[in-house]
């Protein structure tokens, strides 16, 4: 018979369709997984140190043999393909916990335009939160940047009408040195006099990289100490640039509590200036018209107009010292009636207009 060559009958080739044939089946397959199981359990039990040193020697060679360098090129080479912007770093560390991302120290950023930015270190890893949301987005710290920390959290953000998404980033800057930071600015062309303190400042913002569209954010800002020395700044009256010298002025604290931009328009709800021992003190609010422009050169900042509301003290002492210097002719320009004597000296409040770059400003009294 054919049973006796293994060739199953036709009894037994439809047995699966018998009762308790799925029962037998599904037996064997526990079984089967038991086995393998137990299979498992006696490797780990009889090889573990084999197992062990196998993981030991594979994250040795990530350690020892990974080939960092080629992947610093290959990163330095994507962000210049990307923004523009060359950086260079010393040492470069890997992390896959708690999330993939990167330690670089001795960094050097070199932007388009503009001059380079030195720091002690930065850490970046990728927002697996964003990522759940199938958007790009990243956190950063950057130690030593102007003598302060810098965190930075990057997220794509809507699309604008262009069909460009725009980047949504949150800074917080803490104890940032304003004389090296305002070093930075002057080299760059945006910022036309010298500032000595510390600030420390948030920032949210929206910004179109193409800028299509303009910026929006909101700024807070804390400076418990801001001052400007004496020195000579270029002033332009009416598209001349005229050379003036500049008093020391100690203003002590500066508080931005809010500041927001939108559509080219920097709101100034309210800021505070000095304190018992300033030069100046007291209140600002307004508007400031700020458009951004990209250029060859790289991104820079456009003053179009200005409207503030200003309620300031005076310092007695600074008044009669700085009669004949360029804040004096300031002072000058604001109506007898927006005056008022005081013991300490003398109180100002007034608004000042400025309707277009390098037009005199105009003042008239609150």
């Amino acid at each position: 018979k054919l049973v006796a060559f293994g060739v199953p009958s036709a009894q037994e080739s439809s047995a699966p369709n018998r009762p308790g044939a799925g029962r037998r089946q599904k037996k064997r397959s526990q079984a089967t997984v038991g086995q393998i199981i137990q299979a498992i359990t006696t490797l780990f039990g009889h090889h573990k140190l084999k197992i062990l040193a196998v993981i030991i020697f594979a994250l040795l060679f990530f350690a020892l043999l990974f080939p960092r360098t080629d992947l610093a090129d290959l990163i330095t080479a994507q962000i210049v393909r990307a923004t523009g912007v060359y950086i260079q770093f010393d040492e470069l560390d890997f992390d896959l916990l708690p999330a993939p991302g990167f330690e670089a120290h001795e960094i050097r950023i070199e932007p388009r335009g503009v001059p380079a930015l030195d720091a002690e270190s930065i850490e970046a890893s990728v927002a697996l939160t964003k990522l759940l949301g199938f958007k790009l987005g990243a956190n950063a710290s950057i130690t030593d940047l102007f003598k302060g920390n810098v965190d930075i959290t990057y997220s794509q953000g809507a699309k604008t009408q262009a069909g460009s998404r725009r980047e949504d980033i949150h800074l917080r800057a803490d104890n940032l040195d304003l004389e090296a930071l305002s070093k930075y600015l002057r080299d760059a062309g945006m910022l036309p006099v010298k500032l000595e303190g510390k600030v420390t400042t948030n920032l949210n913002a929206s910004v179109d990289p193409q800028f299509t569209e303009q910026p929006i954010g909101e700024l807070s800002l804390e400076a418990p100490r801001f001052a400007l020395p004496g020195q000579t700044i270029t002033i332009n009256f009416n598209g001349v640039p005229v050379q003036q010298q500049l008093p020391p002025l100690n203003l002590g604290r500066i508080n931005i509590k809010s500041a927001k931009l939108n559509d080219g328009v920097l709101e100034i709800q309210e800021a505070t200036i000095g304190d018992a021992k300033s030069d100046v003190k007291g209140k600002i609010k307004g508007t400031l018209g700020l458009r951004f422009r990209r250029t060859p050169g790289g991104v820079f900042p456009e003053m179009t107009q200005a409207n503030f509301e200003m309620d300031l003290n005076v310092d007695k002492n600074f008044m009669e010292r700085n009669q004949k210097s360029v804040l004096g002719g300031f002072l000058i320009l604001i109506p007898p009636n927006a005056k008022q004597e005081t013991p300490a000296g003398t109180r100002l409040a007034f608004r000042m207009r400025i309707n277009r770059p390098g037009e005199m400003p105009t003042f008239t009294p609150l």
